[in-house]
């Protein structure tokens, strides 16, 4: 029994021992292995093809590679211990520069684009790789390797960037040109939009107004001579892109013989039509400064320009014809019940209304025809606006009926201005149409409580009676106009046709 226990012992042991011999075994291979990396890491840390810097925390250069020292002709007693800052010549603004530091600070691995001033090949430009170090305890370190750049991918790949930023912009642009309401909105934000798009010594938007380009928008404050409205008719760059209504790109626009340039400085320029509404110029002192994507670009930014000026003059019109008579131009009745509601106030008080009644528009219209009857209609409306105050609001109330609010005026002034139209009217007895007019008005004060409404009703009463006035009186303008045409045979086949009509009518 006690040899049994003894073997299972000695058993026991022999495994035990093995196990751990087996374990020692391997600790000293990892070790051995261990020794191997840190062999090979210095080995290939020094050997490595591009510059290589190890620095601390505090940017204090601790080991450098032989490719680095070769680089930027350096020393290595020069550099160790010292701050990479006053070694490397970084040649970046400022807030790249803290923006390099704080993203080297972070902990983050980091590759970026920087230019260096070297003794040896100037300015170059190199991708810089940030390899944070790290321990248990945290961030102790980075490695920072320097890779030459290749011009022609970091070209390829500034452009790109570019390309997709101006075109973010664009797109954002667009959006807001839906959303703005007037004219110089639209003219500002395409200017803003050109600035980000374009590099360029002076932008302007001209809009035709009558027979001249007129400068409606700028980049800066023009200097004497830089930009002018145009005529036209004068043979100009701006004018010839607008009369063809054709985008012009010109690498120098001193060597064009049409282009006629208001200053001898500018020689690029990229002009665009802008619809039938103007044009967009865009010029540069440099020679070939714009591309033809960077037409491209500001066509695109036109075209939402012009669709944007459409839309408001659409909505203009829209609201015109909504509050506008559309023979005479005046105010129709729906803008002014809206103008009674609003004026139906105390602060407004007192407030007078003048009623405007045509006398003989059907007999002008039976004899004369309907076109001479709106011309009739018209005459009349711009005699009323030439009676008017600036306060004053004039409308066309209905078919021959025109009606007159007046803000803040007391019935002696009401009377004034009624007595001002009449004058007018007389004026016109002995041209080719004579004015007959009726006219009645009421003024509300404050101890009246009735609506405006009720005003309107006491001004028509008081025009009819006037209209019967004038009916009993033995002479009218407008009937002696017609029998002295008759009288001296004045009056066409189609005139004395109808009047025939009319006479057998009656």
């Amino acid at each position: 029994m006690v040899d049994i226990i003894i073997n299972i012992i000695l058993v026991v042991a022999l495994i035990y021992l093995f196990y751990w011999l087996k374990g020692k075994y391997k600790k000293e291979k990892r070790i051995e292995k261990s020794k191997g990396i840190k062999i090979n890491y210095e080995a290939l840390f020094d050997k490595f093809t591009y510059p290589m810097v190890i620095v601390n925390q505090k940017d204090s250069i601790k080991k450098v590679n032989r490719a680095f020292l070769d680089e930027f002709d350096l020393n290595l007693e020069n550099v160790l211990n010292k701050n990479i800052k006053n070694i490397i010549d970084i040649n970046e603004s400022e807030s790249k520069t803290n923006y390099l530091k704080q993203k080297s600070e972070s902990g983050q691995v980091y590759k970026g684009e920087i230019e260096i001033s070297t003794s040896n090949f100037g300015e170059k430009k190199y991708k810089l790789i940030n390899l944070p170090i790290d321990k248990k305890g945290g961030l102790v370190g980075k490695h920072i390797i320097f890779i030459e750049a290749d011009l022609d991918e970091l070209n390829i790949s500034t452009m790109l960037r570019k390309s997709r930023r101006k075109i973010k912009d664009l797109h954002k642009t667009a959006l807001k040109m839906k959303e703005v309401k007037t004219q110089k909105e639209v003219y500002n934000l395409t200017i803003k939009a050109a600035e980000n798009i374009l590099d360029f010594d002076l932008c302007t938007l001209d809009i035709v107004e009558g027979d001249k380009l007129v400068v409606k928008a700028t980049s800066r404050s023009l200097q004497k001579g830089d930009s002018i409205s145009t005529d036209l008719k004068v043979q100009s760059l701006a004018t010839h892109v607008y009369n063809n209504k054709s985008s012009h790109l010109t690498g120098d626009i001193q060597k064009l013989e049409f282009a006629k340039p208001t200053s001898d400085k500018y020689h690029s320029a990229i002009t665009i039509p802008i619809g039938e509404l103007g044009i967009f110029q865009a010029v540069s002192t440099k020679i070939n400064e714009f591309t033809r994507e960077d037409l491209e670009l500001v066509e695109l930014l036109i075209a939402h320009t012009n669709s944007a000026l459409k839309r408001i003059d659409y909505e203009k019109r829209i609201t015109y014809l909504g509050f506008h008579d559309n023979l005479t131009g005046l105010y129709n009745r729906n803008y002014l019940h809206e103008e009674i509601k609003r004026l139906d106030t105390k602060r407004q008080q007192p407030i007078s209304v003048i009623i405007c009644d045509l006398n003989g528009l059907k007999l002008v219209n039976d004899v004369f025809g309907h076109d001479e009857g709106d011309q009739y209609i018209i005459k009349t409306a711009d005699l009323l606006k030439r009676c008017m105050r600036k306060e004053d609001i004039l409308g066309r109330w209905g078919g021959d009926e025109f009606l007159i609010l007046l803000p803040n005026t007391a019935i002696i002034d009401a009377e004034k201005i009624i007595e001002r139209i009449i004058n007018e009217v007389k004026k016109t007895y002995n041209s080719n149409r004579p004015i007959s007019m009726s006219l009645g008005s009421a003024t509300k004060n404050e101890n009246i409580k009735t609506p405006i409404d009720t005003l309107i009703e006491k001004a028509d009463y008081k025009m009819y009676k006037n209209k019967n006035q004038i009916h009993s009186e033995k002479s009218n303008p407008l009937i002696d106009m017609i029998k002295e045409k008759m009288e001296n045979n004045e009056l066409n086949k189609s005139e004395v046709y109808r009047l025939d009509k009319l006479l057998e009518m009656f």
